[in-house]
């Protein structure tokens, strides 16, 4: 499963209150205007372009991961890239397939192929307890 970088994205608003806030009010002509509302109305192409540098910084800064099966955020990559596996009960090995958790740590019958948990389980399934040559074949 593949985890991925959320991007950050803003509206107008967000970024021009950003403005706001880093270099206040200013005055034009006599009249004191807020920076982010003059940027954004005098110069569309610098508001774009610093509201998309200002998206990329606040990724770098803080990434966001998503799981790439359902999606939920997380701030550790390798906890969205393990969001949705399963562990195996015995070792605790993770698998995107839940069925490949199930038989991780088991051991199938070397006759019917039934999964047990115990080499012994596994060499007494088909017989009388006495290990065939099958079951010589699973510790090799």
């Amino acid at each position: 499963m593949n985890s991925y970088q959320i991007e950050t994205e803003i509206d107008d608003d967000e970024y021009e209150q950003f403005l706001n806030e880093m270099y206040g009010d200013i005055n034009v002509c006599g009249m004191t205007m807020s920076s982010g509302y003059v940027l954004k109305h005098m110069d569309t192409i610098a508001f774009d372009i610093g509201k998309s540098e200002y998206e990329t910084s606040l990724d770098n800064d803080n990434p966001k991961y998503g799981c790439g099966q359902c999606h939920e955020p997380y701030d550790d990559e390798d906890e969205a890239e393990n969001c949705c596996k399963t562990p195996c009960e015995t070792c605790g090995e993770l698998y995107e397939d839940e069925g490949d958790a199930e038989v991780c740590c088991t051991i199938p019958c070397g006759i019917c192929g039934t999964d047990h948990d115990t080499e012994e389980e596994a060499m007494s399934c088909c017989d009388d307890g006495e290990p065939t040559e099958e079951d010589d074949e699973i510790k090799d």
